[in-house]
Order: structure tokens, then C-alpha cells, then sequence
């Protein structure tokens, strides 16, 4: 269940934007399967190839929100966050979940 801080993260920005919103936003979730820079334990690290298709894959959706399963470790996710901005998807906020 979403704490109230939780809830008001969320909707702060609905409340108080200037700029117009959007008709439509996109939500996407997505599982990356085991997205590991280096070996973790018995998962072994994610091969280029894998992580360049996650990329391909998720800026060809150009998702507003985007939500991940299997994302690794907190340094694996800046790792995917910097391969989707240079492609021309920046996501500003993040928020990485242990769990």
C-alpha cells in the first residue's frame, strides 16, 4: 500500500505544473531481465548486445513513465539511464527499488 508521502509525490507535480499538459502520457513497464553490469552472486552480467536491445527497445515505445522489473543494481540503472538520454530519452527523476 502507497503511503500518504507516496501519494503526494505523485500528484505534486499534476497540481502545480504551468506548462499545458498532455492529452495522453505513456506508461511502460518493462522486464529487463537480469540487467547486471557486473556478475551478482550466480546472475552473470548482461552481454552488450542485451543492454543495446533494451535501449532500442524502450526508446522505440518513448515512454513518459517507465517502470522496470530486474533492474540490477542502483549503478545499472544509471548505466541504463544514460544509454537512453544519449538516444533522446531523458528520464530527469528515478527512483531505484530494492525488493
Amino acid at each position: 500500500m502507497l503511503s500518504s508521502r507516496h501519494i503526494a509525490f505523485f500528484l505534486f507535480p499534476i497540481f502545480v505544473s504551468a506548462t499545458p499538459a498532455a492529452d495522453t502520457f505513456t506508461v511502460a513497464t518493462f522486464n529487463v531481465e537480469n540487467y547486471f553490469l557486473t556478475k551478482f552472486g550466480t546472475r552473470p552480467v548482461k552481454p552488450e548486445i542485451s543492454r543495446s536491445k533494451v535501449v532500442e527497445a524502450i526508446v522505440s515505445i518513448q515512454p513518459d513513465v517507465l517502470a522496470l522489473q530486474e533492474m540490477g543494481r542502483c549503478a545499472a540503472l544509471g548505466e541504463l539511464q544514460k544509454r537512453l538520454k544519449v538516444k533522446g530519452l531523458e528520464f530527469l527523476y528515478r527512483e531505484w527499488v530494492t525488493g
